[in-house]
């Protein structure tokens, strides 16, 4: 497979650059469908490589962008109840950080695309990715999601989008 993710460059830390997901759009943090991307999460690489998996989950995410909207909201919303126990928020912070949901558009108002992990860890062709988000209840660390696919194997701060032992430990269950 040849180089095939546009808008990509090695930057500093790595390939990084832009990735379009209209799907996100309507979401908290307003990016006009243009997200981050980077490459290798929190691995920091000698002689970076951008590998056929790398480009295989590149072109997965734009693709199938709304199925994999469509999952983390899912996973987000059966599991809300539960972080809103975890930060136990109360009265007006309730109301104002995390309010009580009916369904899953609510969420719109929570949540924002900030970027897109894609990670050095594969299998059957094809890298594990995070995404980073913006969100109402944690300014400071935010909310993130490991996926493969349209599997969300872990969400939890913003750093699970990015952990390379997040992917790890996933690929080898």
């Amino acid at each position: 497979m040849t180089l095939k993710i546009p808008n990509i460059s090695l930057g500093e830390y790595g390939y990084e650059g832009t990735i379009c997901l209209e799907a996100w759009d309507d979401f908290l943090t307003k990016k006009n469908g243009v997200y981050g991307l980077d490459l290798g999460g929190d691995t920091v690489m000698a002689d970076p490589k951008i590998e056929d998996e790398h480009v295989a989950a590149f072109h997965y995410i734009v693709e199938n962008q709304n199925a994999i909207r469509d999952i983390v909201l899912k996973v987000l919303f059966k599991n809300y109840k539960d972080l809103q126990d975890y930060y136990g928020y109360e009265d007006e912070e309730l109301e104002r950080f995390m309010p009580d949901i009916n369904e899953i558009n609510d969420l719109k108002n929570l949540i924002g695309l900030l970027n897109v992990h894609i990670m050095n860890v594969h299998k059957d062709g094809m890298a594990y990715f995070g995404l980073e988000f913006d969100c109402t209840w944690d300014e400071e660390h935010g909310f993130g999601v490991m996926i493969y696919k349209n599997n969300v194997v872990e969400l939890g701060v913003a750093d699970i989008s990015i952990l390379t032992w997040v992917a790890e430990r996933a690929n080898s269950q």
